[in-house]
């Protein structure tokens, strides 16, 4: 069996031909060699936001569930879908960064115009995402310039300057949900 496995990948158009039947890249040995952006279990379909799998992955098939995941949730439930993964991930920017590229590479093969609407309203949502997370730095960093005159020690400052820009971001993010819902 190895001997046939590396004639295949020895030759291009069978590396390719095989990868176009498969559906899968060839080159992806490996189940689960990938980093879980989107959680995911292992088992039968559940009406929830996890990602179901009989067995684990291989990357391409991690992110094709995603991108079907994403188009074939209502547009009103995209943003839901994807801030359900949002608040799970701990780097928030690296998580952004992967859904939008994900999604933009995903646009082009999407067939209806729903499906479209979907993928569009999942990077919008993944923009906007990133725009509440430059505003939030921003912001700290002009509350401790306001702040400074009055606080004697640098660490009290940071905490109550990180306070209150939490404070106010947090408002903005939820005129940002009823925003985006509208959309």
């Amino acid at each position: 069996m190895n001997k046939w496995k590396q004639v295949i990948m020895d030759n291009m158009f069978l590396r390719n031909a095989c990868s176009d039947l498969s559906g899968r890249y060839f080159f992806a040995r490996e189940r689960g060699n990938f980093k879980p952006y989107i959680q995911f279990k292992l088992g039968r379909q559940q009406n929830d936001c996890f990602l179901y799998f009989s067995k684990v992955p291989f990357s391409r098939e991690y992110e094709q569930a995603f991108v079907k995941a994403v188009s074939k949730n209502d547009v009103t439930k995209v943003s839901t879908f994807l801030h359900f993964h949002y608040k799970a991930y701990p780097d928030k920017q690296e998580f952004l960064n992967w859904v939008k590229l994900t999604l933009i590479a995903s646009l082009n093969n999407a067939k209806r115009s729903i499906n479209r609407c979907a993928i569009i309203k999942g990077i919008i949502w993944a923009q906007q995402q990133n725009d509440v997370i430059q505003f939030e730095q921003a912001l700290k960093v002009e509350i401790v310039k306001l702040l400074e005159p009055a606080y004697d020690e640098v660490e009290i400052l940071e905490t109550e300057a990180f306070q209150i820009a939490e404070q106010i971001s947090s408002g903005v993010q939820r005129r940002l949900v009823v925003s985006v819902a509208k959309f």
